[in-house]
């Protein structure tokens, strides 16, 4: 086995940012959509709107309201195979009729999971199928640099313990419901299509080419690229990807791109921003802070272990054994808990039980984890009085929390609490307007990440 390549350098070329930036402003009728398979794809975008909805009437009122990029929250990972693929068709459908009243030109991006859960191609496909189009060229970019996610040599890696793991030996490789054995994209692309696609038609785009900016030799590979083929993005750091990005939307070519969020912000052409402060996060008036955690990740575990050990907060676990026996008493019983301690304006992290419990099949494990997922919501739709902050921990916690619990049906990316940790902030619409809502994603950041983010929002009576 080939040693792993050493941690890669970011890089950053803001001239890059500014010319992708002036290719948007050069065609106004042009708008860029991200389909998000969980709410944890803004993790690089700002100033950006994120509607949880995508009726007719929805997306043409988003299409006429002046943006030229916005997020549609699908959750669609949280879904069986052929749900996701229904929903594919049902917003291509209805993204096609809302471009054709706005008069836009809409660019879909499937925005997909770092660590390549999720149902990918067969939902990509579903959509265009129902928007009608067939693209010329399929580009696959998993890179999520915040996240410490690169792609060398067609292998994807993630950063672990100041190493880098081939994604396909890590826990991620081993979920439930989205398992999977190969690190080399072009293996795993086959073994995703279920050998639909095969390994000779993946070709790949090498680092060398964007690192040394060789625009004819990238132009001729992304010409040269068919239909029927995938083309794989080597990165490394934004100024490659950034390059790829500029060269891709001058190509013209009508594009199908699966990709982590690091490529949205390429995409969106606009210069990084500070982490978000204290007092861009904290509701004053607010009565105690929640933390919501349903996210079983080996990741995420650890972070709770941190938090538990160094922070002050109260810790409710959840008994998943119980929530799917429950008949309605083991529900109260934790609602009580959670508004006794939130009116005492105390914060509370609530969180599963770290058992992950397996059933036979995939559709199975999707819904056991909806079960334990609605549960969370009717807790969290407990609570009645307005807290200082809210996090939920996980994609689909924090989707379903959204939401169910929340009603959020449109809302706006902040910006970031911690490197790859979004922020969004309530519509007028939602149960606590103007507040901000973190997303903490289960696969970012390291031990202590958990801890830092809540110690840059906790009470400091506390």
């Amino acid at each position: 086995m080939n040693k792993a390549p050493s941690i890669p350098t970011a890089a950053f070329d803001p001239n890059l940012r500014n010319k992708i930036g002036s290719l948007h402003a050069a065609d106004p009728s042009a708008v860029y959509v991200m389909l998000d398979d969980d709410p944890t794809g803004t993790q690089t975008a700002y100033d950006v709107p994120v509607i949880t909805r995508w009726d007719v009437q929805s997306l043409t009122e988003v299409l006429t309201g002046g943006c030229s990029h916005f997020f549609i929250l699908t959750n669609s990972r949280s879904l069986s195979e052929p749900e996701a693929i229904a929903l594919g068709r049902e917003i291509g459908g209805n993204l096609k009729l809302a471009g054709e009243r706005a008069n836009k030109k809409i660019h879909a991006i499937s925005r997909g999971d770092s660590t390549l859960r999720g149902h990918y191609p067969a939902e990509v496909d579903a959509f265009y199928e129902g928007f009608g189009l067939q693209p010329d060229l399929n580009v696959l970019i998993p890179a999520f640099f915040e996240g410490g996610r690169y792609t060398i040599e067609d292998v994807h890696y993630l950063e672990d313990g100041g190493s880098l793991l081939p994604v396909g030996e890590s826990p991620f490789a081993q979920d439930k419901s989205f398992g999977y054995q190969s690190s080399n994209l072009k293996d795993w692309v086959e073994e995703k299509s279920g050998g639909r696609i095969a390994r000779e038609d993946v070709v790949s785009v090498p680092i060398g080419l964007l690192e040394h900016q060789q625009g004819d030799q990238l132009e001729h590979l992304l010409q040269s690229v068919s239909p029927h083929q995938v083309l794989i993005v080597n990165a490394t750091n934004y100024q490659q990807l950034d390059f790829f990005t500029y060269c891709l939307i001058k190509s013209r070519r009508s594009v199908n791109v699966r990709s982590a969020a690091s490529f949205v912000a390429s995409l969106l052409g606009v210069p990084p921003k500070p982490l978000l402060a204290r007092e861009e996060l904290v509701n004053p008036e607010g009565c105690g802070g929640l933390i919501v955690a349903g996210s079983y990740v080996p990741k995420t575990t650890a972070q709770l272990a941190y938090l538990q050990k160094h922070g002050s907060a109260t810790q409710l676990m959840v008994n998943v054994q119980q929530v799917l026996q429950d008949d309605g008493s083991y529900l109260k019983h934790i609602q009580s808990q959670v508004s006794k301690h939130l009116a005492a304006d105390e914060d509370v992290v609530l969180y599963t039980s770290r058992e992950l419990l397996s059933a036979e099949t995939a559709k199975q494990n999707l819904q056991i984890g909806q079960r334990i997922s609605e549960f969370l919501v009717a807790v969290v739709s407990d609570v009645s009085r307005l807290p200082r902050f809210i996090i939920a921990k996980g994609g689909i916690t924090s989707s379903d929390v959204a939401t169910k619990a929340l009603g959020i049906k449109e809302a706006k990316v902040l910006g970031q609490l911690l490197p790859g940790v979004p922020v969004w902030q309530m519509s007028a619409k939602s149960r606590f307007p103007g507040m901000a809502y973190v997303v903490f994603p289960g696969n970012v950041g390291g031990e202590q990440a958990l801890y830092e983010a809540y110690s840059k929002l906790k009470n400091t009576n506390q």
